[in-house]
C-alpha cells in the first residue's frame, strides 16, 4: 500500500541567510488624499525563494498571486497587514503559514516593486 498524504513544508534554518525588514504600513489622511509610510516593526534573517512567471506593469506584480516566499522564525503576531522590505524591494504579505510544528513561517508574499515607486505601498 502506498502512503498518498501530502508531504508537510521544512526548513533548513542554514538557509536563512537574507536580512529583511518586517514593516507595518502607516496611513496619513490630508485633504483629498491618503499618504503611506512604512515603519520597521522587525528586521529577521529569512530564506526567499522566488516563483517564475511573474507579470509587472511598471516594475509592480499586476496579479494578487504569490511571486515570492519568505521563511522565518516565527513571529506571533505576524499577518497579512505587513509588508516585507528585501533591499530595495516591497513585497506585501499575503498569507502566513506555520511550519517545523509552528516553529518556523512561510510568508506567501506579492512583489510589489521598488520600495520608490507609489504603487509598492498598496
Amino acid at each position: 500500500m502506498r502512503n498518498i498524504t501530502t508531504r508537510k513544508s521544512k526548513l533548513s534554518i542554514g538557509s536563512m541567510d537574507r536580512r529583511i525588514q518586517i514593516q507595518k504600513r502607516i496611513t496619513t489622511y490630508r485633504a483629498k488624499e491618503n499618504n503611506y509610510n512604512f515603519e520597521t516593526v522587525y528586521t529577521v534573517w529569512a530564506n526567499k525563494e522566488t516563483k517564475d512567471g511573474l507579470q509587472k506593469f511598471n516594475g509592480i506584480n499586476i496579479n494578487d498571486i504569490p511571486s515570492d516566499f519568505f521563511k522565518i522564525r516565527k513571529i506571533a503576531d505576524l499577518t497579512s497587514e505587513y509588508f516585507i522590505l528585501d533591499g530595495d524591494e516591497r513585497f506585501r504579505i499575503l498569507k502566513v503559514e506555520n511550519v517545523n510544528k509552528g516553529a518556523h513561517q512561510i510568508l506567501h508574499c506579492r512583489d510589489a516593486g521598488k520600495s520608490s515607486l507609489e504603487g509598492s505601498k498598496s
